[in-house]
């Protein structure tokens, strides 16, 4: 598979940290089909785009096993998903219960609580310019792991997730070199505990629809970043997805997208 050199998009990732910057809790904005215009226009829409296409390009044709370089913030935010994912432990799914599981909600409160605790466990080497940040992560780290009032966990927490990253990129907890690592290591990890907390309650992407899912409605970036991994593979085309035989003799640990097909096969 030939390598690309992905071009450094202006405003990304290479610029030094600010002496100062100001900080606060992210709230709703879009309410309206004019709120929604206003975002799919901004600068921060078409920068988040940019970001994830990195991050697509820098895992054209490897696989999630392959060596790449891992930073101690790599390290540090693995063991962040891996604390969050030990709880599920803690609050056991409800056998005799239906559909999607309140349990799930004595999960999501600890990640309220906690959220900004861990956040801030990860900021403390930053210079003194990311005072503060914890504030603002702490949203969307809790985001992430889907909603406790809907008993819901879809694409819209995945999305979330991502912008949780980008503010680690911008800063500089991960770095430009981190950023191969952050599909094969970081990703991974957050598909391994978002997976389970789907299963283990039995969430539902959206709020009040139980079944016709389609195959990108629980996540959608894993096939993005799966697509770049498959790029020029010999045998995995995109028709593959409807053979069976195919689809099961890839190992789920072998590309982003695999972990899907795995979740969803069974």
């Amino acid at each position: 598979v030939p390598q690309r050199s992905p071009p450094r998009p202006e405003g990304f990732a290479g610029r030094d940290m600010p002496e100062s910057r100001c900080f606060f809790q992210p709230c709703r904005k879009i309410f309206s089909g004019d709120d929604l215009i206003r975002w799919t226009e901004s600068d921060t829409k078409a920068k988040l785009l940019r970001f994830l296409e990195e991050l697509s390009l820098q895992v054209v044709g490897k696989r999630m096993s392959d060596e790449c370089s891992e930073s101690s913030g790599v390290e540090a935010v693995v063991g962040l998903l891996s604390s969050v994912g030990s709880w599920l432990d803690e609050f056991p799914a409800d056998a005799e219960h239906a559909g999607a599981d309140p349990q799930y909600r004595k999960f999501q409160d600890r990640l309220r609580v906690e959220a900004r605790v861990l956040s801030e466990g990860i900021l403390t080497d930053m210079p003194l310019a990311a005072d503060g940040a914890g504030e603002e992560l702490e949203v969307y780290l809790s985001g992430s792991f889907g909603d406790g009032l809907g008993l819901t966990m879809g694409p819209a927490n995945e999305l979330v997730f991502a912008i949780w990253i980008w503010c680690l990129m911008e800063l500089r907890v991960l770095g430009e070199d981190d950023m191969c690592a952050v599909v094969t290591r970081i990703w991974a990890k957050y598909l391994e505990v978002s997976q389970r907390i789907q299963t283990q309650y039995n969430l539902s992407p959206v709020s009040g629809q139980l079944d016709g899912w389609g195959l990108d409605d629980f996540r959608f970036l894993p096939f993005l970043f799966g697509s770049a991994q498959l790029e020029g593979h010999k045998h995995i085309k995109p028709k593959s997805i409807h053979y069976d035989e195919v689809i099961r003799s890839v190992h789920h640990c072998m590309y982003c997208s695999s972990w899907c097909w795995d979740y969803y096969c069974d």
